[in-house]
């Protein structure tokens, strides 16, 4: 299987003013926004509303782990002598 990636970065500030190109960004965010969401949705999304979403949940609850995964670090922690937090210390576990 071949998988390949791409990234670009554009330095906007090239082609206009930043202060013009957040406002027509604004603008577009809003036109898709007022959007009626599609059949079966209560909301019209842009990129990056479930990433922002997750962050601010996990910041307030915590990184949920699997017990595989907290196993895995504590087994790794103890094998390099570093005492890892009790469990009730960490929010958020799963």
């Amino acid at each position: 299987m071949r998988v390949s990636q791409f990234y670009q970065a554009i330095d906007v500030s090239r082609f206009m003013p930043i202060e013009q190109f957040s406002e027509r960004i604004g603008r577009l965010v809003g036109m898709m926004k007022s959007a009626a969401p599609a059949t079966g949705y209560d909301e019209v999304l842009v990129a990056g509303d479930p990433e922002w979403r997750s962050e601010a949940a996990r910041r307030q609850t915590g990184v949920p782990l699997s017990d595989g995964v907290w196993k895995t670090l504590t087994d790794t922690a103890a094998s390099s002598g570093v005492k890892p937090p009790a469990v009730s210390t960490m929010v958020g576990n799963a």
